[in-house]
C-alpha cells in the first residue's frame, strides 16, 4: 500500500496506514466541496508483538490533518502510547 509504514517499537511491530478522508455535507454535492474544502488525511495502525502466542491490535484514531506525513505521525504515536501502556501491564 502506497501510504503504508512499518517499523519496530520494544520488540513490536506497528504499522500505520494513511487515508485520504473526503468532507461529507448534505446540503453540498461533492464536487462542489472539492473545490472549496482542504484535503484531510486520517491514519489507523496495528501492532503485532514479537510473541506468537500474544494478541495483536489496531486502532482507529478519528483525528484529521493535513497531509499524510502529520496522520501518520499521529497514528505512529499513538501506537507507541498503547505499546507503552501494554508493558505498563506486564
Amino acid at each position: 500500500m502506497k501510504n503504508e509504514f512499518c517499523s519496530t517499537y520494544r520488540g513490536f511491530a506497528v504499522t500505520t496506514r494513511s487515508v485520504e478522508v473526503a468532507p461529507v455535507s448534505d446540503w453540498a454535492p461533492l464536487s462542489a466541496l472539492t473545490s472549496t474544502w482542504s484535503r484531510r488525511f486520517t491514519a489507523s495502525f496495528s501492532v503485532d508483538p514479537d510473541d506468537v502466542h500474544s494478541d495483536s491490535w489496531q486502532q482507529f484514531p478519528t483525528a484529521r490533518f493535513d497531509t499524510h506525513g502529520r496522520a501518520t505521525a499521529n497514528a505512529l504515536s499513538e501506537a507507541h502510547r498503547s505499546i507503552d501502556m501494554k508493558m505498563s501491564e506486564i
